[in-house]
């Protein structure tokens, strides 16, 4: 039996399946676009696009014993499909899901990944839900091309300190929910080993690549605007965004609450080994 990645091209997927793999444990790609990590072939991927649920049988067509589900950033709610393929899965024999969410997303609410969190909840279904609290990665995604050609970050936070988290750290975790026999737990939040405001991840950078890397506090439009044309997403989901990252500075309290997952790579660590990316 094989474990289910979705989203298997992404950071987080692809480290999941690598770990996997790693493991000896046989891993099959859930892909919409057909893009694979390294390493994997073909043979090793089925199609799967949250938004067409004609795709959820081929994707269940072999037996699968685990489920990690990753479902992206977008204006449309997938959430009612995501819940329809975990209802399919769990006829095929399914039996663990792994659900990416994050410390901004309020179970509550009922709305989006917080709805499937619900879900899995209120089924008494096998599951393990991972809450990041802001990615280390997102100074390539978001902020490598202003790094690389400007030498500059942009931030709505002048003094915030933010528990940043690796790809690396978090898709341990993850795997970790995917193959323990079992969850004691269900649920997560992961945080990074090291409080860093934007000033000190600037520092960082600047000393790691040999030149000056500066932070410069923005309004919570001009980064919207910022984070839209660089995405190609509308504004108003990239104020979304925005708005998550503004929280960072009221969540302390959960970065302090026991049971917490503390990861162990730091920002200089993490920098070292993505080096060539910002040099690119």
């Amino acid at each position: 039996m094989a474990y289910l990645i979705t989203g298997g091209a992404s950071n987080i997927g692809s480290t999941i399946a690598r770990l996997l793999k790693e493991s000896n444990e046989k891993v099959m790609i859930g892909t919409r676009s057909g893009r694979l990590p390294a390493g994997f072939e073909a043979s090793e991927s089925v199609k799967l696009d949250w938004s067409d649920p004609t795709t959820f049988d081929g994707a269940l067509a072999q037996p699968i014993k685990g489920v990690y589900i990753l479902i992206p950033i977008s204006t449309v709610d997938v959430s009612d499909n995501v819940i329809a393929f975990v209802n399919k899965a769990v006829e095929k024999g399914v039996g663990r899901f792994v659900l990416m969410s994050g410390s901004a997303v309020k179970k509550e609410s009922g709305f989006g990944l917080a709805k499937v969190h619900l879900y899995l909840e209120e089924k008494g279904l096998d599951h393990f839900v991972v809450q990041p609290v802001a990615f280390m990665d997102n100074f390539l995604t978001y902020h490598g091309k202003a790094i690389r050609e400007d030498g500059e970050i942009k931030s709505v936070l002048p003094t915030a300190r933010i528990a940043l988290i690796s790809t690396l750290d978090i898709a341990k975790l993850a795997t970790k929910g995917l193959t323990s026999e079992k969850n004691e737990v269900t649920e997560k939040l992961i945080i990074g080993p090291e409080r860093l405001s934007y000033d000190q991840v600037a520092e960082i950078l600047s000393s790691t690549l040999g030149r000056e890397i500066k932070h410069t506090v923005v309004s919570p439009e001009e980064l919207a605007q910022y984070y839209a044309n660089l995405t190609g997403w509308p504004v108003q989901m990239a104020g979304f965004i925005v708005a998550a990252e503004s929280e960072f500075e009221k969540e302390e309290e959960l970065w302090i609450r026991s049971g917490n997952e503390i990861g162990k790579e730091t920002f200089k660590e993490w920098a070292e080994r993505n080096k060539e990316k910002f040099l690119a």
